[in-house]
């Protein structure tokens, strides 16, 4: 029940989250949806794990330490594994029921059957109504970002945790691919924004999961911890050592510096640049509204004219 109700919690702060991104007045869809990675993660991290981990641990020998004060580490140290079982229970929730729920795309389905019986009365709006939506990209990266951070801080305690992060992710692999590649529209184009702040996120969660094993290892005295140490500052340089804010794609979808250099890394003369691909794409081109080249029948249907107008 705790943990199902721990779900039913992270779900209903989501909602709120995206309407509170959407009102913050950044200008760029990505750029909402990096807002609500950032900020349902940080919310995940302190209520759903930190509050946990704390309470878990500290509440359920409180009785224990008010009679056997000196005895406060050995008492945690035996009370914070404890709590590896509330999580593998929450992580075979998630690994079991997100796919799941993600293939059967019940709100939209739900909703566009009500579309389709009373709002839709044109083609158009048929169409419209069957549109599943686009892929919540901050939502599902800030979920999957904090699986990532549980098992990486009880894969010590609770090593039986790893089996059951592999079952979650391996299944919400197979189910977002097909999403991505089958059912989901994209929305806008990023050229890999969201990389890095993925990236340094999950850093952050390792660094996490390491000071928890360090704190575990410290409250059961064992003198292991020294040992474990120089992980934490490792991650901790590397995670100072990422840009903060990229950009990784030019005004054409690729990476920036890609078409101003040739095979031997050098400058590409401006007669190749002409050759370079373009991601083919719908606009107007007010010096020269019309196609250089269009054909067309006469009125005698005699002969097909073409001309070549510049």
């Amino acid at each position: 029940l705790p943990t199902i109700a721990l779900a039913v919690l992270n779900a209903l702060v989501l909602p709120i989250l995206k309407i509170l991104a959407e009102l913050s007045g950044v200008e760029a869809w990505s750029r909402v949806h990096l807002r609500v990675l950032q900020q349902y993660f940080a919310f995940l991290m302190v209520n759903s794990f930190l509050l946990v981990v704390i309470s878990g641990s500290l509440f359920n020998s409180l009785d224990d330490i008010s009679h056997h004060p000196d005895h406060i580490l050995p008492l945690l140290g035996q009370s914070l594994p404890k709590v590896g079982s509330f999580f593998i229970n929450f992580v075979t929730l998630s690994g079991l029921g997100t796919a799941p729920k993600l293939l059967a795309l019940l709100p939209p389905l739900l909703l566009s059957s009500f579309k389709l019986r009373y709002l839709s009365k044109t083609p158009f709006e048929r169409e419209e109504a069957r549109d599943p939506g686009v892929p919540a990209y901050g939502a599902m990266y800030a979920f999957d970002l904090f699986i990532f951070a549980i098992v990486c801080s009880y894969m010590v305690m609770s090593p039986l945790i790893l089996v059951f992060g592999l079952l979650y992710f391996a299944l919400n692999f197979v189910a977002w691919k097909y999403l991505l590649c089958f059912v989901y529209r994209t929305e806008f184009q990023t050229g890999g924004f969201f990389m890095v702040p993925v990236f340094r996120l999950a850093l952050v969660g390792l660094l996490i999961g390491q000071l928890t094993s360090i704190c575990a290892l410290i409250i059961k005295q064992s003198s292991s911890w020294i040992i474990c140490v120089p992980l934490p500052i490792i991650t901790l340089i590397f995670l100072t050592r990422l840009p903060g804010n990229p950009n990784w794609a030019d005004e054409n979808g690729l990476p920036k510096g890609l078409a101003d250099m040739d095979e031997s890394g050098g400058p590409m003369e401006p007669s190749k640049l002409q050759e370079l691909w373009c991601q083919p794409s719908h606009y107007l081109d007010l010096d020269n509204p019309v196609a250089p080249i269009f054909s067309w029948v006469d009125v005698g249907g005699s002969r097909a004219v073409e001309m070549n107008r510049s």
